[in-house]
């Protein structure tokens, strides 16, 4: 079967109503804007407003399961780092519109490349790594409400309904689909360190995604508190992280933070810490910088793979941070029995 044919049969879910969801977001946006600042009602009013303005969504369909690879030779898990969305922002080539058919288009090139590598051996399993930014926000820098098409609660609605998406087309694809979850700090609720940090519109995102999509069996979804997530594949281990834990994003930089978490030897912050000890990762990927890069680690064994972004022109990323390229995502294909990487894909997006 082909693979548009596979995505077509793919069930939809219930039409929303368009009426209900209006009115859902126009309720959502009064109470936080009735809101007075207190950080535990703040926070909590957003988390409501947030279930609010996603019960119009409706119920989704189970995906059925495609046809199971008897084949006894070996396997791999594919890989997808998907990062950087910044669902919203509007650029001369940019919006929401756009983003949707690229964040697609990734996921349809990762099937089409897993099914030329199944000629070979079985890929039945996918890991999807979240990399944060998946909504643009409007609150970040003090010019950003004029870069948006949409406010935060309409961000929030459609990265969540295209997160649906793509994990139901991925399901309909792949025998067991995994989801690891990594906040952004574009997904940031105020001004920076003005409410917990656990409060965040990509957490929401994932959190609202993972609750419409709870009844699938072949479906695991892993979300933490911690800004920092341990990837097991078998005995594969990495560390992903969005890229903004590291303050001054250089090549060199990035490496040496990634060798000391590796090492164990040098404590950046406690938490990054805890989350390392004892976690003999091999590899590290980030998002963050719009950039597609790898670099080895000083041991030898290992690489920091960064990933590119969906988004495509961004000015600021270009003359402020000289961080920006052609929109790409990183797909790797995993062997979970020697742990590690054994090919790896720039997916551009067109």
């Amino acid at each position: 079967m082909s693979l548009s044919d596979r995505l077509k049969n793919i069930p939809e879910p219930e039409s929303q109503d368009v009426n209900e969801l209006r009115r859902a977001l126009l309720r959502s946006q009064k109470t936080i804007a009735d809101l007075k600042r207190n950080k535990e009602d703040f926070t909590q009013a957003v988390v409501n407003a947030a279930h609010d303005a996603m019960l119009s969504h409706g119920p989704v369909l189970p995906v059925p399961t495609p046809i199971k690879d008897s084949r006894k030779k070996r396997g791999e898990v594919a890989l997808l780092h998907s990062t950087d969305w910044q669902l919203g922002k509007q650029t001369l080539t940019y919006n929401t519109k756009e983003c949707e058919r690229l964040v697609k288009q990734s996921v349809e090139k990762t099937i089409r490349i897993a099914d030329i590598q199944r000629a070979d051996h079985p890929v039945k399993e996918i890991v999807l790594m979240l990399g944060g930014d998946i909504v643009e926000n409007t609150t970040i820098f003090p010019a950003q409400v004029y870069e948006v098409d949409s406010d935060i609660m309409t961000q929030f609605v459609e990265a969540s309904r295209i997160l649906i998406d793509i994990v139901r087309t991925l399901l309909a694809n792949f025998e067991k689909v995994t989801v690891i979850c990594e906040p952004g700090n574009h997904g940031r609720i105020g001004k920076f360190g003005e409410l917990p940090k656990d409060i965040n519109w990509d957490k929401l995102t994932y959190m609202f995604a993972g609750q419409a999509l709870r009844d699938e069996k072949r479906l695991t979804w892993q979300m933490t508190k911690e800004d920092i997530q341990r990837v097991t594949i078998g005995n594969y281990k990495a560390l992903l992280i969005h890229g903004d834990e590291i303050r001054w994003g250089t090549a060199s930089t990035i490496v040496r933070f990634a060798d000391r978490w590796k090492s164990g030897a040098y404590k950046f912050f406690d938490e990054v810490d805890e989350i390392t000890k004892g976690f003999d990762f091999r590899d590290l990927y980030i998002g963050h910088y719009h950039q597609h890069q790898s670099w080895n680690m000083a041991n030898g064994e290992g690489s920091v793979f960064m990933s590119g972004a969906v988004e495509t022109g961004n000015r600021y990323a270009r003359d402020l941070l000289a961080a920006n390229g052609e929109a790409s995502q990183r797909l790797h294909f995993v062997d979970p029995e020697k742990g590690r990487v054994t090919s790896e894909y720039r997916l551009w997006l067109e």
